[in-house]
């Protein structure tokens, strides 16, 4: 029941950023347009980092969530501090080479390398719970779900920000 219940969590919370991750692809570049100024937007490559790092971000959330619920908040720490230390290294060695482009993808490599493995192993070794049958709903919910969402409100967004009209 625990592990349903972790699972469910998960894949609400996944859900819920690819809401977020469309309405960034789709109306963002229009949004900064009008808001700012068509000199203010930093372009679609930006834009898709940032819709990755609400998926990457949402999924760091809801695994550290579920693991430090159950027991596990000093390890998480210690993760989030780790993540924190290798983010400020990351951007700052990204943001060099990238800009814009490497501060986020210095967000985006640092969960990965650091807090999501750490979380995933406390939920197999500590609770028993099957990582591959929660990557295959992730998996299933992302692909079959969310990621045709996300092309059509990509290429929504990147057909009409040209006009910054929403």
């Amino acid at each position: 029941r625990q592990q349903e219940v972790c699972s469910s969590i998960i894949r609400l919370t996944m859900a819920s950023a690819g809401l977020g991750a469309c309405i960034v692809l789709a109306l963002n570049p229009a949004f900064v347009r009008i808001w700012v100024g068509k000199s203010y937007f930093g372009g679609i490559v930006l834009n898709a980092l940032l819709a990755a790092e609400i998926i990457t971000g949402s999924l760091t959330h809801a695994l550290c969530t579920v693991v430090s619920v159950q027991g596990h908040r000093l390890s998480i720490g210690v993760a989030t501090l780790a993540q924190g230390s290798l983010y400020v290294i990351l951007a700052l060695v990204l943001t060099k080479r990238f800009s814009l482009e490497g501060l986020l993808a210095a967000d985006l490599m640092s969960p990965l390398i650091s807090t999501l493995p750490i979380s995933l192993w406390l939920l197999r070794t500590a609770h028993g719970m099957e990582i591959r049958r929660l990557a295959a709903g992730l998996l299933r919910l992302m692909g079959m779900r969310v990621a045709p969402c996300m092309a059509a409100a990509g290429a929504y967004g990147y057909w009409r920000a040209p006009d910054a009209g929403l």
